[in-house]
């Protein structure tokens, strides 16, 4: 069987797979590329603030974990920075583009606890700015990546710069929902040591039926590929349907353990999405905490997030127990 693909940048695909509802504008995206494309050069290419340097927070996590939920609470909790709705259409041009924020939301924030898988509503809530990171990685031809070959590419101090010029643009930490970065964990606690790496992880069968449901709301065909690729992709791609999104949580699920694993205890932090459901004001105390640890200096709660928030799971589901099965086969392997 031959696997159709779609979650390349938008401008290397046709689009055609998805569903009307989650179909990108192809006149909106020509438009976007060319405002990016003339603004790029307002951006500084150098260090803008040298004597303070701000905590970088990456939310990490497979598609489906809860990366989305955290970051929501992260955003509205905390006094940070963030990637908005707003913000993320200048993925060439950061700075300018948290400038601009800054100056028409005021730094409003409008957490609504809700989104549609991954994609949140309002303006101000938090964005998974995955053109930024397929720009700066060297993502835009995928599948395959292959995170090795494409190392030496990478314009790593530009882009170590660039994401301290964002955070200066807000003067405080900044927190960033971005699975990509797992590709090249150890890299960018090399080059950004300021860096927290917060991995969110949810009970693997929870997580890979919501996979399935994603690629049924986006294309109506389990067999239609959606988010990340694990380095195993080729291997797995001519698997179908319950076979393949197993086989893909779990590859995702071994590559971030085994980068996570890799990173100094003090710049790691680990959360199942039960827990932070369950009692998000101590998740988000917790993480406040290490943030003001490795930037020596409070970070305030600003506002007090839900009492709970609704876990969900499909236990006691035919599908669930036939995703468990094949996870447990392909684990084995």
């Amino acid at each position: 069987m031959q696997i159709k693909n779609s979650d390349k940048k938008f401008k290397d695909s046709d689009n055609a797979g998805r569903l009307e509802k989650y179909r990108k504008d192809a006149s909106e995206e020509s438009f976007l590329d060319e405002l990016n494309s003339l603004i790029q050069q307002l951006e500084p290419t150098e260090l803008v603030s040298k004597e303070t340097v701000f905590p970088i927070v990456f939310v990490v996590g497979l598609p489906r974990s809860g990366t989305t939920i955290l970051t929501q609470l992260l955003s509205a909790s905390l006094d940070v920075g963030i990637i908005n709705n707003l913000i993320a259409r200048f993925w060439l041009a950061p700075v300018t583009g948290i400038r601009l924020s800054k100056a028409i939301l005021r730094e409003q924030v409008n957490i609504s606890f809700k989104s549609d898988y991954g994609k949140t509503s309002d303006i101000t809530e938090p964005h998974e700015f995955s053109y930024f990171w397929h720009y700066w990685l060297k993502m835009e031809n995928m599948p395959p990546y292959n995170p090795e070959e494409v190392r030496d590419e990478i314009d790593w101090t530009g882009l170590a710069t660039t994401l301290r010029n964002m955070s200066a643009a807000w003067g405080k930490p900044l927190v960033m929902k971005a699975p990509d970065v797992a590709y090249h964990i150890e890299k960018i606690f090399d080059i950004l040591p300021e860096t927290l790496f917060i991995h969110i992880y949810r009970d693997l069968a929870d997580t890979a039926v919501s996979m399935r449901r994603s690629r049924l709301e986006y294309f109506g065909d389990e067999n239609v590929w959606l988010g990340a690729y694990p380095n195993e992709y080729e291997s797995i791609a001519d698997l179908e349907g319950i076979k393949q999104i197993a086989a893909q949580a779990v590859c995702l699920n071994r590559m971030y353990k085994t980068a996570i694993d890799k990173i100094t205890e003090k710049n790691v932090m680990s959360v199942h999405l039960n827990s932070l459901c369950e009692n998000p004001l101590e998740i988000v105390r917790s993480i406040g905490r290490r943030i003001s640890e490795l930037w020596h200096r409070d970070v305030n709660i600003k506002k007090i997030p839900p009492k709970s928030l609704k876990y969900s799971t499909y236990k006691g589901e035919k599908i669930y127990d036939q995703f468990l099965q094949e996870i447990e086969e392909y684990d084995l392997q």
